[in-house]
């Protein structure tokens, strides 16, 4: 970065990000916030998120859920929208290869049920969001 401060072009709006407590989806929630977005941020990992949730202040309260849970997930968002409202932006960052047995599994090792998960995983999370919030 040139060492100037961030803009403050997302002032006013309001960003649910999944997946939020590492990775892509924490860097993410941490530039938004520093653009001055208000965010919802939601994951698995109730601990992180919750430190995310205190680096970040007021204007990110967290919400634990497990996204591929109906249950769990339609409370977050729930709680989200009771709590920040609707989503101008929502950012899908719930993926990666952690659910099998080793991260850097060989396609030609990998079963189809270990495909089929991470299919789940990597893109079912984002259709459910999507599909969730889009009414």
């Amino acid at each position: 970065m040139s060492g100037r401060a961030p803009s403050q072009r997302l002032s006013g709006r309001t960003a649910y990000v999944s997946g939020a407590a590492s990775g892509i989806g924490r860097a993410t929630a941490l530039r938004m916030a520093a653009e001055g977005a208000r965010l919802a941020l939601i994951d698995v990992s109730g601990e992180r998120l919750e430190a995310l949730a205190g680096e970040i202040g007021d204007l990110a309260p967290a919400f634990t859920a497990d996204i591929l849970a109906g249950g769990e997930r339609a409370g977050a968002l729930a709680a989200a929208l009771a709590t920040v409202g609707a989503p101008d932006i929502l950012v899908n960052c719930v993926g990666g290869s952690t659910g099998l047995p080793k991260p850097d599994l060989a396609l030609a090792d990998m079963s189809e049920e270990q495909w089929d998960a991470m299919i789940g995983f990597n893109l079912k999370s984002t259709f459910l969001c999507c599909h969730d919030l889009i009414p």
